[in-house]
């Protein structure tokens, strides 16, 4: 179910690609334009063109000037026919109604390639609104017009960092922490295309080919975002300028560039294993200070830490209501021993300072992000619980927690995020199935427990640096802000303020205004991922990481419990 009106005409795209078959994560984005903005799949234009394998004399030459021989070898070694996203799916068979097309294209310079006008004639009869671009070369001419929002085409990479390729390389060999994807309307001028949509997923930094299928995945989405805007009657990513960009041209490497390859990758692997000794330590504390100071550049907030000191456990993940003498505050309580985190209450007192803590709720699962929400003078907590399907809440009756509606059912969500604004109820979240730092899902409704609508343009944004909920929503002056995690660099490692510049049922727009990094000068100075809002105070976070050989017994048993069915993760 969406939030779109059943009267507006579907839109109606053509898809241009190669030969008979389509890779996985392109067959994948179509279906979603298909299910996600009601669109009808006209056609497919065939490219039957079979790429021509170089002449003997130029594999010669590449050879002695050491061009590419060792990235030849890495393909051959792992190649990308083996990923999933690039498995082959066959047109007549996924979609064996949509008819298709072969179009022959004549080549202008050394690369430009034009279509023929009966051809450009056809396509116009369909008046189509536009056309998804996953085969040909560099197209130019009438075809960038002939449907009426152009042809979309992506590019897997940063357009303002790495031009040319090969897609996802050239960040593991720069050591960015991030990757980027671009869709865009194709112009005439290369590089130059109208930006539709971007997102920014996390580099896998150990493997080139899941570093590869990671960005591919997480860009089947973009395509039924534009479309679902563009069916709503949002244009003006459309009628955009076209981007500009000075960013180097890169190619395939060379041999001396594919040593440095192998040795980053190693560098990357040793790394990788170091981090599995690294114990996070997590603490909660309170600000004197509403939330809106945190939009404020200059506000150094001073926390007060709990003076939690319990060995191999930790808390986070805070989150208070009022109290008559204080404040309630609800955490995480995570313990490396048995591998699973419940809720539990501490109450502070800006008088009497911190309580006892005590558990409030324990389902033997793992939970966290304990999201309180006061309906009727009644206190309802919203946990995380992503090991099981549905989203619970728990209400409290005569000061225990007991257990109420399931909020979502069937879903999965991290971080589910419940408030109410515009008349409406709105929940955000993230999912552990799919890029759980960076897609972030929004759903609306009438009340705080649903029934919940997904939102039409789901996932709303894919954006590793700010997606992930990490607090409170609040408004100031008039603006809804939104807490956001950025895990770019590390699971929690900061925290991003995004400005909500638009919250309907039919679209959703935000913008970062304030990034709030770890709090250097404190016992927890390596992560900061929860902001919450409580009157005139506010509630954190902050990790301190350790080196903590012990990690590796406890992981050894989380192990051998997940595969013999004992896992309470």
């Amino acid at each position: 179910m969406t939030g779109l009106p059943d009267a507006r005409p579907p839109l109606r795209f053509a898809v241009m690609c190669s030969g008979d078959a389509i890779n996985t994560w392109a067959a994948d984005a179509i279906d979603r334009v298909i299910a996600r903005a009601d669109a009808r799949l006209e056609l497919f234009i065939v490219d039957p063109a079979v790429p021509q394998r170089s002449t003997l004399g130029a594999r010669l030459k590449k050879s002695v000037l050491l061009q590419a021989n060792l990235w030849h070898l890495h393909n051959k070694r792992f190649p990308l026919s083996a990923m999933v996203p690039h498995q082959p799916v066959v047109r007549a068979t996924r979609w064996p109604s949509v008819p298709a097309r072969t179009c022959h294209v004549t080549l202008h310079g050394k690369w430009t390639q034009r279509f023929a006008e009966p051809d450009l004639a056809y396509l116009r009869s369909l008046d189509l609104d536009f056309i998804l671009k996953f085969g040909y070369g560099i197209i130019r001419g009438e075809i960038l017009t002939v449907a009426r929002h152009g042809v979309w085409s992506f590019h897997h990479d940063d357009e303002q960092q790495f031009r040319g390729g090969p897609p996802a390389l050239w960040e593991i060999i720069t050591g960015a922490p991030v990757q980027a994807a671009i869709l865009q309307r194709l112009t005439e001028r290369l590089d130059g295309g109208v930006v539709l949509d971007k997102i920014w997923v996390k580099t896998e930094p150990r493997s080139y080919r899941a570093n590869l299928s990671r960005i591919l995945t997480a860009s089947a989405d973009m395509p039924a975002r534009a479309a679902t805007a563009l069916r709503a009657g949002r244009t003006e990513r459309l009628d955009a300028p076209p981007v500009k960009t000075d960013a180097p041209i890169y190619v395939a490497p060379n041999d001396v560039q594919m040593v440095s390859f192998g040795a980053r990758i190693l560098r990357n692997f040793v790394e990788y294993k170091r981090q599995n000794q690294v114990m996070e330590r997590w603490n909660i504390g309170v600000v004197r200070a509403p939330i809106h100071r945190f939009l404020d550049p200059d506000f150094v907030p001073e926390v007060e830490w709990a003076p939690y000191q319990k060995a191999r456990r930790f808390i986070a993940d805070p989150f208070a209501v009022g109290a008559a003498d204080g404040v309630r505050i609800f955490c995480e309580e995570f313990s490396y021993e048995t591998g699973y985190g419940v809720i539990s209450e501490l109450p502070w007192s800006p008088t009497a300072g911190w309580g006892e803590i005590r558990t409030v709720i324990d389902d033997g699962v793992h939970m966290s992000y304990p999201y309180p929400i006061m309906s009727a003078g009644r206190l309802r907590i919203v946990p995380e619980c992503n090991v099981r399907r549905g989203v619970p809440s728990y209400r409290e009756d005569a000061g225990r927690m007991v257990p109420d509606v399931d909020v979502l059912p069937g879903a999965r969500l991290l971080d589910p995020t419940i408030f109410q604004h515009n008349g409406r109820w709105w929940m955000f979240g993230t999912s552990p199935d799919d890029e759980a730092a960076a897609k972030l899902r929004l759903y609306f409704g009438s009340s705080e427990v649903g029934p919940w609508t997904s939102h039409p343009a789901n996932p709303v944004k894919t954006d590793v640096r700010n997606a992930r909920p990490a607090g409170t929503p609040f408004v100031h002056e008039g603006r809804l802000y939104r807490p956001a995690q950025d895990c770019s660099v590390t699971y929690g490692g900061r925290l991003v303020i995004n400005e909500v510049t638009e919250l309907t049922p039919e679209h959703f727009d935000e913008i970062p205004v304030r990034t709030i990094g770890p709090l250097t000068d404190s016992p927890y100075p390596h992560g900061f991922h929860t902001l919450a809002a409580c009157g005139d105070f506010t509630v954190v976070d902050g990790k301190r990481e350790v080196l903590d050989a012990s990690l590796l017994t406890y992981r050894l048993k989380g192990k051998l419990a997940r595969r013999f069915g004992l896992s309470k993760r």
